[in-house]
């Protein structure tokens, strides 16, 4: 079924978007269960960032889904894999380049090696024992709150005062971030800014989680993902560069201080004249292999960030157009003044309605051929309201103006809808990402059931709860329009 997102209300159109990464975490951890490998990891903690990144954009819609703690939660989940995976990543450099250093440096790659081996496989076992448990359990709330819910909605709640769209309120979050990616982007001025370098990388990865999943129905949104990526894996590399020459000088201070340690323990003990002893201490000693490790970092450092000004230099500016493009055709995306419903003929009133609380409508229609306007009155919960529609077309997709009236301009134009009339009781109930109506006809011996979609491709199927009292799908007929059944 087309999902027609960006123009579902934000609430649904979340929740729809959460439910899908909610099933990509959970895959992602399953298989990271089965085969722990880096390419496993790898998409588990994307999934987690991804999940993340929804649940901060759009916690206004998701409510409790997107509660501080379960954020902080997955935020450890996070660190946990972010921290197995700078193992992974220093692993495999180390294999990738060890046949290029000297015999006499391999014995400092060796000493290196094996500790982070070790500590990789402390924070994996963690991770898939301790970190598995909870994020089993964050999920399964997750899936809770955003599953397809059923209950029986507030009449109070106006279906008439339509929530934002998920495109608007995608392009205030995507403005949010893109004002201030730019001034990170151009705070990149020399190797030294590796900050700002990594705070634009995070800002970015943000945008880049936010269009994503909405890429097809963007205009130029793959491009927009593919240049993210592209500056991604270069602030990245620049990144990983950064870190591990980092942790190489921590150890190589370390080491050099325990190596002179040694030495002097040595020269105390005369054993600073053994040669034999001089040469185990030489090829054992993992300083030079340090040392030499700390200078190649340095150098792919800088390489790194000639490649990030080269980027900065070719892609920033078609980048920068396309994102604020994409803002403005997402804030210009509304919901359409179209109604787009399909009803269904039932043969009695759902037992999930009955005793539930309900609108209780009068509309009528004044005269006219070719337009025709409707009045309606809703009363609910000790309250009226009062509307007018007109409504152009045919079939399950027309044109709707709706404006809210007065009770006295009401009250004047209420006599011309004489003999053209309706008086139902409405039960509105929320399941999923859609809001179905069951009407039952106060003037009629006759029960039907509307539920509107985002699009006239969409053919939802009626809900558990509602199909065995479904006789037919009516959209369309028109003996079952409101205005032809008014008398």
């Amino acid at each position: 079924m087309a999902r027609a997102l960006l123009h579902l209300p934000a609430p649904q159109g979340a929740r729809i978007l959460t439910r899908d990464l909610i099933d990509t975490v959970r895959a992602a951890a399953a298989q990271l269960k089965a085969t722990p490998g880096a390419d496993a990891l790898h998409d588990l903690r994307v999934a987690i960032r991804r999940l993340r990144t929804l649940l901060r954009a759009y916690q206004t819609w998701l409510g409790p889904a997107a509660s501080p703690k379960v954020r902080r939660g997955l935020g450890r989940i996070a660190s946990t894999t972010g921290t197995t995976r700078d193992f992974d990543v220093q692993l495999a450099w180390i294999e990738q380049h060890a046949s290029t250093f000297a015999a006499r440096e391999q014995a400092g790659l060796t000493w290196l090696k094996r500790r982070l081996e070790r500590r990789r496989s402390a924070t994996l076992a963690s991770l898939r024992r301790k970190e598995a448990k909870r994020l089993r359990r964050l999920t399964d709330y997750l899936g809770e709150e955003v599953r397809e819910f059923c209950l029986p909605a507030d009449p109070a709640d106006s279906a008439h005062q339509p929530a934002a769209t998920l495109a608007a309120v995608t392009g205030d979050l995507l403005g949010t971030l893109l004002h201030r990616f730019e001034p990170e982007l151009d705070a990149i001025r020399s190797i030294d800014d590796r900050n700002r370098a990594h705070a634009a990388r995070i800002t970015g990865k943000r945008i880049r989680y936010l269009i994503e999943p909405l890429r097809q129905e963007l205009s130029a949104g793959s491009d927009a993902v593919g240049q993210l990526k592209q500056l991604q894996d270069l602030l990245g590399e620049f990144n990983d560069a950064n870190q591990f020459e980092d942790l190489v000088a921590r150890a190589l201070e370390r080491v050099a201080v325990r190596q002179e340690r040694r030495f002097s323990k040595a020269v105390l003990n005369g054993k600073v004249l053994d040669e034999a002893w001089v040469g185990r201490m030489r090829a054992r000693d993992p300083c030079p292999g340090l040392a030499a490790l700390h200078e190649r970092l340095d150098a792919r450092r800088h390489e790194c960030y000639a490649r990030i000004e080269q980027w900065l230099h070719d892609e920033a500016f078609a980048l920068r157009r396309r994102l604020h493009d994409m803002v403005g055709a997402l804030c210009r995306t509304q919901l359409p003044d179209r109604e787009i419903e399909r009803k269904y003929l039932l043969r009695s009133l759902p037992d999930l309605v009955v005793g539930s609380a309900a609108q209780l409508i009068d509309q009528g229609y004044l005269p006219g051929s070719q337009v025709r306007e409707r009045l309606r009155r809703i009363r609910m919960t000790g309250t009226e309201r009062y509307y007018r529609t007109i409504k152009v077309g045919d079939g399950i997709d027309r044109a709707e103006f709706e404006e809210e009236t007065t009770r006295e301009m009401f009250a004047s134009m209420w006599p011309l809808t004489e003999g053209k009339r309706v008086r139902k009781r409405r039960y509105r109930v929320v399941f999923g990402e859609l809001i179905w109506e069951i009407d039952e006809f106060l003037d009629h011996p006759l029960i039907m059931a509307e539920v509107e979609i985002p699009h006239p491709s969409i053919d939802p199927e009626p809900p558990e709860w509602l199909r065995p009292y479904v006789v037919r799908q009516v959209s369309g007929e028109p003996e079952f329009l409101n205005v032809n059944l008014a008398r």
